[in-house]
């Protein structure tokens, strides 16, 4: 069941409007991101702190789902895959998400203080996605939960 409602709600252009990684089986993984600061130096970082569903989630909240929207960039890999960046419906909101070939939705990375991401790079099993913050979240293609982020200047 949870695994069709992704799947609907991802042929809708909506994710979960939450700091997680929704996976298209529905499962999901709570994010936490938080910065330090050292001197004029700013670091942010972002952990995976908890597992979930999509039904647990919709247990109490009846609407977690965001409209997002797609940058016109986009990554097709030679499996027929596709990789997708955009914004949620806040401005400070982005995503990044692995479709595979029959547009079925593997997972999604999304972000409420990211910013959107306007563009995407592919380094060997990294996704970098450009945020309009000023910063790069080099995402585990494999393993989506292992993000690093990094500022572009």
């Amino acid at each position: 069941m949870s695994q069709q409602i992704v799947q609907e709600h991802w042929k809708n252009k909506e994710l979960l409007g939450y700091d997680s990684i929704l996976l298209g089986s529905g499962e999901v993984i709570i994010m936490s991101g938080y910065s330090v600061t050292d001197g004029t130096e700013k670091s942010y970082f972002i952990n995976a702190i908890c597992d979930t569903t999509v039904e647990s989630i919709e247990k109490y909240n009846d609407d977690p789902w965001t409209e997002i929207e797609l940058h016109p960039q986009h990554i097709k890999l030679e499996n027929g895959d596709t990789i997708y960046c955009g914004e949620g419906g806040m401005g400070n909101e982005g995503f990044v998400a692995l479709e595979d070939k029959n547009g079925n939705l593997k997972w999604a990375f999304f972000s409420t203080q990211s910013n959107p991401f306007v563009g995407i790079d592919l380094m060997n099993d990294t996704i970098r996605a450009h945020s309009t913050y000023e910063r790069y979240y080099d995402i585990n293609l494999l393993s989506p939960e292992n993000i690093k982020i990094s500022n572009i200047r």
